[in-house]
């Protein structure tokens, strides 16, 4: 067996251990340098039709679609139709700070734009709205600004709304159908669309909340997502494209690193770095996270070539978390398999019923219901999900998620409590 294979086994052991413990809600796909794919899917795609997921379900991707609002704007530089240096006030003379704000700030999240998904109306009423883009402009328009530009670096999903609309103005092309003809299709990207809600996608999961039961997630209508966080795509298709941005089939060579290059920087374009340690060695790699109702998705470029992508259609799945374990694999580590859930219901006098917290903020609670053991804990955005425990016979006071890879163990009367993303906490019942 080559090196190669080796990996391909290992890859595929340690995902497979993922859906034997129930914990693989989505798509995880692994891109080898060599040209080598592992793809393994598990969970339910549409538990309402008993349809489960596939290698290539397609899954709202949230903001992995910024990538590509980057690159079309790339495009448009490599045209010469845009420079980075351009002032907003080209476009939008109007908008606020618009004569000091950059292409370039807007593409690093450097341009102090208010985010239009942070102000209060956008949960309770504005995502649940159709929204025309030129009614995006208009409301981001009247937010005021996070900051002056340039002096900090500010997520703004209002910089990738003015980037996309002006990538529209100076291709003199509607930006879904610009993304069709100069992204997908040239680079094959067969099982990637434009999702404005309406449009009957193939295979497409529904964004899940877990919980006791589990439900579908809060609705949203994409209109309000136009041009920032409003594709969907396949693990598979995920893949192709970090390979195409590395490979420079997508963007000349100097642009492509504008995207990809983040030895220095908390934002490039379309992408962050973050710092992972990868068979003992320290590396800043190119990646994303995104989320849109009940689909949470990551993808990082591997050192050496290729990349990581894992899509889920459950909120709060780590799929940070499940993506590092990868590309420890992919880079020769080796990462113990998860263990399968127990068997048995957790005693109720060892898992005592009622809330436990380590009073800095952190809170586990513990109920029963006549399905089992539940415990609910908060995830992004403070939004707890409820999940069953089970024990084996013979530890006791050690109980695991059957939806998580988390663990609960009982000890001297503290919970401690070791959650989906590796982080352990003691916890004391209130």
């Amino acid at each position: 067996m080559g090196m190669g294979m080796s990996t391909v086994a290992a890859l595929q052991t340690y995902l497979r251990s993922w859906n034997a413990a129930g914990c693989l809600h989505g798509v995880a796909a692994v891109g080898l340098a060599n040209g080598e794919r592992v793809v393994v899917a598990g969970g339910m795609a549409d538990p309402g039709l008993a349809v489960a997921n596939e290698p290539d379900t397609v899954f709202r991707i949230g903001s992995l679609s910024k990538s590509f609002t980057a690159a079309a704007v790339l495009q448009q530089v490599a045209q010469g139709r845009l420079e980075l240096s351009d002032s907003l006030e080209r476009f939008f003379p109007d908008f606020p700070n618009a004569a000091g704000i950059s292409l370039h700030q807007l593409l690093n999240h450097s341009a102090g734009t208010a985010n239009f998904t942070s102000a209060a109306e956008y949960w309770p009423t504005r995502m649940r709205l159709a929204h025309r883009p030129q009614e995006l402009l208009d409301w981001a328009h009247a937010l005021p600004p996070a900051c002056p530009p340039g002096i900090a670096h500010a997520y703004s999903n209002t910089g990738y709304l003015l980037l996309a609309a002006i990538v529209e103005r100076v291709a003199d092309q509607d930006f879904s159908s610009y993304r069709q003809q100069y992204l997908f299709r040239p680079l094959g990207l067969e099982r990637t669309f434009v999702d404005d809600g309406r449009v009957i996608l193939p295979q497409a999961a529904r964004g899940l909340h877990p919980g006791a039961p589990w439900r579908y997630a809060e609705p949203m209508d994409m209109s309000v997502a136009w041009g920032v966080y409003d594709l969907a795509s396949s693990a598979g298709d995920l893949c192709r494209w970090l390979e195409a941005l590395q490979r420079g089939e997508a963007l000349p060579a100097r642009l492509a690193a504008l995207m990809l290059d983040v030895g220095a920087l908390e934002y490039a374009y379309g992408f962050y770095g973050e710092d992972w340690t990868l068979a003992g060695r320290r590396l800043r790699l190119a990646q994303h996270f995104g989320d849109v109702n009940g689909f949470f998705s990551f993808m990082s470029v591997l050192p050496g070539g290729g990349g990581v992508v894992v899509l889920a259609n459950a909120f709060g799945s780590p799929v940070e978390r499940l993506g590092l374990d990868l590309a420890r694999i992919a880079s020769g580590e080796g990462v113990e398999a998860l263990p399968t859930p127990g068997r048995e219901q957790p005693d109720e006098q060892l898992f005592v019923p009622g809330r436990y917290e380590n009073g800095e903020g952190a809170w586990l609670e513990l109920f029963y219901n006549e399905h089992g053991c539940y415990a609910r804990s908060p995830r992004r955005y403070g939004e707890p999900i409820a999940y069953p425990l089970t024990v084996e016979a013979q530890t006791p006071q050690l109980a695991r998620s059957a939806v998580l890879p988390e663990t609960l163990l009982i000890e001297a009367g503290t919970l401690q409590w070791c959650d989906a993303e590796g982080e352990t906490r003691r916890l004391r019942r209130q």
